[in-house]
């Protein structure tokens, strides 16, 4: 960052604050005092533009999104695939019941009960 630069967002902040009737020193909730953001400007003066410190942060905010993502695609992709096939044996117990529910296989059952026997 260049030293006009600085110097012009620090002049922009200054013209901001004055025209606002807004105290330089004064923080708000969501911002630091225009003097803290001046300042921060001033430190800021020779840094190359591709490595300010709020590139690093946004990094690892960009990363954390991105493994969250992932989480969350894995977490689904566990929830909609099974983990392994059914064993035969399942199978075949699981088409068993279904028939046994049948209404033709209840109704055999009742005529072929012991209790329904003379």
């Amino acid at each position: 960052m260049t030293e006009e630069g600085a110097r012009e967002m620090h002049d922009a902040l200054a013209s901001v604050a004055q025209l606002n009737h807004i105290p330089v020193r004064r923080r708000s909730f969501r911002h630091g005092s225009m003097a803290v953001r001046q300042e921060r400007l001033r430190r800021l003066v020779g840094a190359p533009l591709h490595r300010l410190p709020i590139d690093r942060t946004v990094r690892w905010i960009k990363g954390g999104i991105v493994v969250g993502l992932l989480l969350a695609l894995a977490g689904a992709f566990v929830e909609i695939v099974p983990m392994g096939m059914p064993r035969r044996e399942d199978l075949q117990r699981a088409a068993m019941e279904r028939e046994m529910m049948t209404p033709r296989f209840l109704r055999e059952w009742r005529v072929s009960s012991p209790e329904d026997a003379p």
